[in-house]
């Protein structure tokens, strides 16, 4: 099968719908060296493509109806699941997602709660769930905790949650903390404007912008809280991350987040900002709590190659 992947230039900016992109196209070539990549959603269809590939944010640009070879959607993220102020996800659904998804010969997902999601809304094509792989192993550091040292991996955007994490921080004042914050602040000018002006009232928090899995690994091993104020994940890669770093959880429920306390330990979910932030505070206040919370390393044996060789079967069986 020649395929055709139809997604952002991963180098345009830093996500983790990006970087799933970029991880999962490496192994696939090792496997298939032909695969090729187009980063424009307008691309000409004629030519030899056999099948396509497309990343969800670059599925409202075509006319998918009037394509005469098989298009699979790489969903990473859907607007009727987090929907703006003022309007409900299912009409959002059935008025602008559902007419370009029935088009689909399948869906690619990175969790099983999207294809739970898919199959709620009652599409019934092939569905192939690909779980992100890590890029590297994190054998967990040895830690101190004599003060909360947390760190936040997310870009600077609203379904993230982090203006009213950093508001609802303000409001209730913790002491003695560090809080390191990477993440673009280029998607939404506008948003991270206000969560930086925040920011720059709160002497504990830091941002360090977007930077380099190596150096944020690093990151990742100096501190001993991570925190995810968001308040939608189809998967949350960077909450894999700091699982398999050893890194107690504190979450926001919303989507899969909290499947990511296996078991229910290893951390904290809440359903609102004001108990998240509570919690936040308590370990300011007794941070060697966070020693106990240390999840277990399960060393991973799957790999993107695992990855990209289920993706290649689901395709040719189709």
């Amino acid at each position: 099968m020649q395929l055709t992947f139809v997604i952002p230039n991963p180098d345009d900016f830093r996500s983790g719908g990006n970087m799933y992109n970029r991880q999962l196209l490496a192994a696939l070539r090792q496997i298939k060296p032909e695969i090729s990549t187009v980063f424009d959603p307008l691309f000409s269809l004629s030519g030899n493509q056999k099948a396509l590939v497309v990343d969800s944010l670059l599925m409202y640009d075509q006319d998918w109806s009037s394509v005469s070879v098989p298009v699979y959607f790489l969903l990473h993220h859907l607007e009727s699941l987090y929907p703006p102020s003022g309007f409900s996800g299912q009409t959002i659904f059935e008025e602008k997602e559902h007419p370009i998804l029935r088009h689909a010969s399948g869906f690619i997902v990175s969790s099983r709660f999207t294809e739970q999601y898919l199959r709620k809304q009652g599409l019934t094509q092939g569905v192939c769930c690909i779980e992100p792989a890590l890029e590297e192993v994190l054998a967990p550091p040895q830690r101190s905790f004599d003060r909360l040292r947390a760190i936040i991996v997310a870009n600077l955007v609203e379904r993230k949650g982090i203006l009213p994490f950093l508001q609802e921080l303000i409001r209730q004042q913790p002491q003695e903390y560090e809080l390191k914050l990477f993440g673009s602040d280029q998607m939404e000018p506008a948003y991270a404007a206000s969560c930086l002006s925040l920011i720059d009232q709160l002497p504990g928090v830091q941002f360090g912008g977007s930077l380099p899995q190596p150096e944020l690994f690093t990151h990742y091993r100096q501190a001993n809280l991570f925190v995810s104020a968001s308040f939608m994940e189809t998967f949350g890669m960077a909450i894999q991350e700091a699982r398999q770093a050893a890194l107690p959880l504190l979450l926001m429920e919303g989507g899969y987040s909290q499947q990511h306390l296996l078991d229910g330990n290893g951390g904290w979910s809440y359903a609102n900002m004001v108990e998240l932030v509570h919690q936040f505070v308590q370990l300011t206040q007794n941070p060697k709590e966070l020693k106990a919370m240390q999840p277990e390393v399960r060393q991973l044996d799957y790999t993107w190659k695992i990855a990209a060789r289920r993706l290649i079967n689901f395709l040719e069986y189709q």
